[in-house]
């Protein structure tokens, strides 16, 4: 319920701007979902491809990635099922090269994927983990990952999780990728749903 509720407030909140943001990278989009099978093998030939042979911009390479993984990357909700979070089975399973393979992970899996993406493709990325603000202010104990990503010299942040849509068991119903809710999202409309988890030596996320 928590999602639906965020996801409607979002799309309302940011519809014209979605818009407008969506005809600009149609043309990466459409690049993207039509990556061949043979690039898909291994984050470096996936890389290569996405990359557009050096001619597209830091933010149409952050763009081509967000898609490509959005739209192909499925939630494992078995590793939850299977209370596998925080195992070593996980960690492999949650591994780029691993995510890329099977076409599924959790969060931190796409993080993982995401990243893995962004630095062979020359961008600055680091994974931000943290939890889930709710929409009435709390932070429950539900662990998260998502992107910072620095385009242009400024660190804007990703969430290619929940950029990927969601599944409601209630329902039976996958619910598609929603583009551009959590793509490049300023830090203060970024704070409404994720709070960073805050390192004493590193408070750069904050």
């Amino acid at each position: 319920m928590l999602r639906h509720i965020t996801l409607f407030y979002l799309v309302l909140a940011s519809f014209g701007g979605i818009i407008a943001q969506t005809k600009v990278f149609a043309a990466i989009d459409t690049y993207a979902l039509n990556a061949p099978t043979e690039a898909c093998k291994s984050p470096e030939s996936l890389a290569y491809y996405l990359k557009g042979t050096g001619k597209f911009s830091e933010q149409e390479k952050a763009r081509a990635i967000y898609t490509w993984v959005t739209h192909n990357i499925r939630y494992n909700h078995s590793i939850i099922e299977q209370n596998l979070l925080g195992t070593r089975e996980n960690m492999l399973m949650q591994q780029a090269e691993n995510v890329l393979a099977q076409r599924s992970g959790v969060c931190e899996g796409y993080a993982n994927l995401y990243k893995a993406l962004a630095n062979l493709m020359g961008l600055s990325a680091e994974i931000v983990t943290g939890k889930v603000r709710r929409e009435d202010g709390q932070i429950p104990e539900i662990g998260h990952a998502w992107i910072a990503i620095k385009i242009g010299g400024e660190w804007s942040l990703s969430d290619p999780t929940w950029g990927a849509g969601y599944y409601d068991p209630d329902a039976g119903v996958h619910f598609p990728p929603s583009d551009d809710l959590y793509f490049l999202v300023p830090a203060s409309n970024m704070i409404r749903d994720h709070y960073p988890r805050l390192f004493a030596d590193d408070p750069r996320w904050r």
